[in-house]
């Protein structure tokens, strides 16, 4: 499945309270990184609780626009290349809200990072349009990293 990710991404300073994200649907993600390159990037997905695994492909570009590709693999072809990936993994609880126009996606790295240990939203379904975040505590200090390349998770991984 072949699908354009455009999406922004934001470093928060922490994530909204309990109350705020008692309402997302929650997944953990292993993630392994067996190839990068600044023009592409080829990678193993794991949702160990819902069974569900994946080799995603991505080309060029920074967040917005990049082409990205999907498929489903089976755990144990996942559990084969895993080893792969070590020094190149990130392992991250989402907290997922789908809204009209917008799909919010925090992230809450488990394991420490290339830049320690943060928390991230991604916008996707902008489209152009700037996302108005609520005035509450979490956004607060948020800043775009959309275009930083430190910032993408290829190089977050450890």
């Amino acid at each position: 499945m072949k699908t354009n990710d455009n999406a922004k991404k934001f470093v928060l300073a922490s994530l909204p309270g309990a109350e705020y994200l008692s309402s997302a649907v929650i997944r953990v993600v292993r993630v392994g990184y067996l190839q990068t390159t600044p023009e592409s990037e080829v990678k193993i997905l794991g949702y160990d609780e819902l069974n569900e695994y994946f080799l995603t492909q991505k080309k060029k570009g920074l967040s917005s626009g990049r082409e990205k590709s999907r498929e489903p693999i089976s755990k144990e072809v996942f559990e084969m290349l895993y080893p792969l990936t070590e020094g190149k993994r990130v392992h991250k609880k989402c907290y997922i809200f789908d809204q009209e126009k917008f799909k919010l996606r925090f992230d809450d790295f488990l394991d420490q990072t290339t830049l320690g240990k943060i928390q991230m939203l991604e916008v996707e379904g902008l489209e152009g349009e700037e996302y108005a975040f609520p005035k509450e505590t979490w956004t607060e200090g948020i800043i775009d990293v959309t275009d930083d390349p430190k910032y993408l998770n290829q190089n977050l991984a450890k």
